[in-house]
């Protein structure tokens, strides 16, 4: 059975960060938790990711205020220079 946890993209650390994950006591471990499991379950944890751009503050109406297409080309480019390269 493979195993795996959801969790939102303000896991990530923040740019400059040593670690890739968030590892801050107050908050969340897991950098520390994801190098536990990892090591633990091995080959029956599974890493999946669920980007959800609507929730991306930097996404924003067009300029008419209507449409949304630029965003959405945004959140729909999964290519090197895309929104999750």
């Amino acid at each position: 059975v493979q195993l795996t946890t959801a969790m939102t993209s303000a896991v990530f650390a923040p740019a400059g960060n040593a670690k890739p994950f968030m590892d801050d006591p107050k908050r969340a471990l897991v950098n520390t938790f994801l190098q536990n499991v990892t090591t633990t379950l091995k080959d029956r944890w599974t890493f999946s990711w669920n980007i959800y751009p609507y929730f991306d503050p930097n996404l924003h109406l067009d300029g008419n205020g209507k449409t949304c297409s630029t965003a959405l080309r945004t959140a729909s480019d999964f290519s090197s220079s895309g929104y999750v390269p």
